[in-house]
């Protein structure tokens, strides 16, 4: 394998990396988030008028 050869597999490694770890840590986001929001409509009762 030449220098060149070498250095774009390497390049292209390291993008591929790069945009695997993204979408990994964007899909966790999202779960989280989703997470909350179904956590967030569990815990407050709809028409529970005790504070008013």
């Amino acid at each position: 394998m030449s220098e060149a050869t070498l250095i774009v597999a390497m390049e292209g490694l390291l993008i591929f990396g790069g945009v695997m770890a993204f979408g990994i840590w964007q899909l966790r986001s999202i779960k989280k988030d989703q997470e909350a929001a179904r956590r967030e409509r569990t815990d407050t009762p709809t028409g529970d008028k005790e504070n008013s």
